[in-house]
């Protein structure tokens, strides 16, 4: 593959960092939620330089029909394919939002499941990232004003 079309950061290691399992009794629950449990997913980032790239997955699942506290937190090791420097601001938000989350999630599925099977809980399996629908959206890809007029114009 031409190295210019490859993603300026690779991911070549993944590895479960922390983790944290408890089954309280169900008179500890004081939420409720409507699908059964709370899931909630926050990234960290911590740039090495001259080529490396740090993140960090935190996940914590929360359920109440059949009580159960989650924490893991996944560390994804990247690679860049040239300086970190060069890489702009634009690239890092992207990066932050879509691209490590993307990349690490699987491996943070697949942890959840094991686990929940391990401790006999009736969770259904994460779902899948909608890539598309976690897109920043660039200044670049605003369209101009007249735009619609423009397309009205030409008979679309």
């Amino acid at each position: 593959m031409d190295s210019s079309k490859r993603y300026p950061l690779q991911l070549v290691d993944v590895r479960l960092y922390e983790a944290h399992l408890t089954r309280p009794d169900k008179h500890e629950v004081t939420e409720r939620s409507e699908d059964g449990f709370q899931l909630n997913i926050e990234i960290g980032l911590d740039r090495m330089p001259p080529d490396r790239v740090l993140v960090l997955l935190t996940l914590n699942a929360k359920g109440d029909e059949d009580p159960f506290d989650i924490m893991l937190v996944l560390e994804g090791l990247f690679e860049a394919n040239c300086d970190l420097d060069q890489l702009d601001d634009e690239f890092w938000q992207e990066f932050r939002a879509v691209s490590a989350p993307t990349l690490i999630w699987p491996y943070a599925r697949e942890c959840v499941s094991t686990i929940t099977w391990r401790m006999r809980l009736d969770l259904p399996m994460l779902p899948t990232l909608n890539r598309f629908a976690m897109a920043v959206p660039s200044t670049d890809d605003t369209p101009p004003a007249d735009a619609e007029l423009d397309s009205e114009n030409a008979g679309v």
